[in-house]
């Protein structure tokens, strides 16, 4: 997943788990956890009156 739209389009699909340069950046292992701790998704992939299933 590439950008904040794929990441939409993903959940209205029914999509729940990605992984790609729209969530992070390759980094090291060791980066992992720290990065785990902070990361938050953007409110567009969190708030239900914006994440409408197709179908």
């Amino acid at each position: 997943m590439e950008t904040l739209e794929h990441g939409e389009m993903r959940l209205r699909l029914g999509c729940e788990l990605a992984q790609g340069y729209g969530i992070a950046r390759p980094m090291p292992a060791d980066e992992i956890p720290g990065w785990s701790v902070v990361w938050c998704p953007d409110p567009r992939w969190t708030d239900p009156s914006t994440v409408r299933r197709m179908g």
